[in-house]
């Protein structure tokens, strides 16, 4: 029941911010307080169960609730922002509707209407953004029927391996179909380019959805089905597969070092390094159902740390009159109350060795790639914190002129409640971060689909 509140909440939202389209700050604070409501449904209602809506389950488990608790309380927090500073209407529309979609998905038992249903999502974002593009619409089309294809096709077939357990000539069509509408929602490399353009030209907002939580979603469900049935196994083990997959990862990870430490763009930026952390789910592909636990419990810190750095993103191009990197130069003598935010989200975001985030990773990338390759990929994984590194050092230097002109009293207090918000923002991954017990057992006992 929980899950289907949370859509039923977050659909009300979208329909007020719908409603109120001629006033982006009423649409941004409508949505903000639809998705606040999901959140606080989330945590507040017991867990009961399921609920049968015609041939659909709708189970209450507790990792959806951490999940769509975590979406639906970041992206509340990220609207409840821009109804601050830049309220943006697209973005007040797209983001409930999506919420809706996604907490749905999550709590349906079946592969066929699960798996596209989370990546239909994406056309909901690109719907929102100012300036989507032909690319951009024809790759969130492809996504979801790639999906629908390589589940309706694995159901058919009655799996990858016959009765004998031998593999069918055909076998690797299903697992490549997934793979490749990953890679087209992920964006890894070669597949990068829509993401990075799409993110240059949306609001901040629609770059966090559509960069972090989307992905996640996706693969989640995807991992999940891979992990419900054991003739799975064989194709995650096979050789080719897992080096195909492995490869394309780790050359994402590897080229993301270097791509966030010359962007210029905020939204880009943020691309990058959600670009870098989706290919981890190619990898978990690659490395069977026993990570899927681990993968759980490391999307839902990545994807809230995505939303906090997008919070902080908007805060600070607000506050400097520009979203390029050298266009935030002295940030940090102007605004030092967004220092926190910023520090916070890349921390939990990034983890640190013992830590729940950390672990998760590391467990993802080893168990794939055992030895020197796994530590050289989860190093670079942990290197992408050197594009907020250069935040910091442009922060430093000399703020512009105009950036010093004096304000009202009421326009200080919007920026002090802007750093309480996204100090606010940076504290639910950090949350996530230290305390991942009880999301780590539900991740573990979690079964999306019959048949696990």
């Amino acid at each position: 029941m929980v899950a289907l509140l949370c859509a039923a909440m977050a659909a009300a939202g979208a329909l007020a911010a719908f409603l109120s389209r001629r006033s982006p700050r009423v649409a941004c604070l409508s949505s903000g307080l639809g998705l606040a409501a999901a959140s606080a449904v989330a945590l507040a209602l017991p867990l009961g169960p399921a609920l049968l809506v015609g041939e659909a389950s709708l189970t209450d488990q507790t990792l959806l609730r951490g999940w769509i608790a975590a979406a639906a309380g970041s992206l509340a927090g990220l609207l409840l922002l821009a109804t601050m500073l830049a309220p943006d209407t697209e973005s007040a529309v797209a983001t409930p509707g999506v919420v809706a979609a996604m907490a749905t998905a999550l709590a349906l038992d079946t592969a066929v209407v699960a798996l596209p249903l989370a990546a239909l999502t994406g056309l909901l974002v690109l719907a929102g953004a100012r300036r989507s593009w032909p690319a951009g619409l024809r790759q969130a089309a492809l996504v979801p029927g790639l999906a629908l294809a390589a589940t309706m096709l694995a159901g058919a077939t009655g799996g990858f391996a016959g009765p004998d357990g031998a593999l069918p000539p055909a076998w690797f069509v299903a697992p490549a179909l997934v793979a490749l509408a990953l890679g087209l929602r992920i964006g890894v490399v070669p597949l990068h380019v829509a993401p990075l353009r799409v993110s240059r030209g949306s609001a901040l907002p629609l770059v966090a959805l559509g960069a972090a939580w989307l992905p996640f979603s996706l693969g989640v469900l995807a991992t999940a089905w891979a992990s419900s049935d054991a003739r799975w196994t064989a194709v995650s083990t096979h050789p080719g597969a897992v080096m195909l997959l492995t490869a394309v990862a780790s050359v994402t990870v590897l080229l993301a070092v270097a791509a966030i430490s010359v962007q210029g763009d905020l939204g880009a930026l943020l691309a990058v390094h959600a670009i870098a952390d989706g290919a981890l789910i190619l990898i978990a592909l690659a490395a069977g159902p026993s990570v899927f636990p681990a993968l759980v419990v490391w999307l839902v810190a990545a994807a809230a740390s995505r939303t906090a750095m997008a919070g902080w993103a908007m805060a600070v191009s607000a506050r400097m009159g520009s979203r390029s990197v050298d266009g935030i130069a002295g940030w940090l003598r102007m605004a030092p109350l967004l220092l926190p935010g910023l520090v916070l989200a890349t921390v939990a975001g990034i983890g640190w060795p013992g830590s729940p985030t950390f672990e998760a990773r590391r467990v993802i990338v080893e168990t794939a790639l055992p030895g020197t390759a796994g530590v050289v990929v989860t190093g670079a994984s942990m290197a992408l914190g050197v594009g907020y590194l250069r935040l910091l050092w442009v922060g430093s230097r000399r703020p512009p002129d105009e950036a010093r002109a004096a304000v009202g009293r009421g326009v200080t207090l919007w920026r002090w409640l802007a750093a309480l918000i996204v100090a606010a923002l940076a504290a639910i991954p950090l949350a996530i971060a230290l305390g991942l017990a009880p999301l780590e057992g539900a991740a573990a006992a979690w079964r999306a689909f019959p048949g696990g």
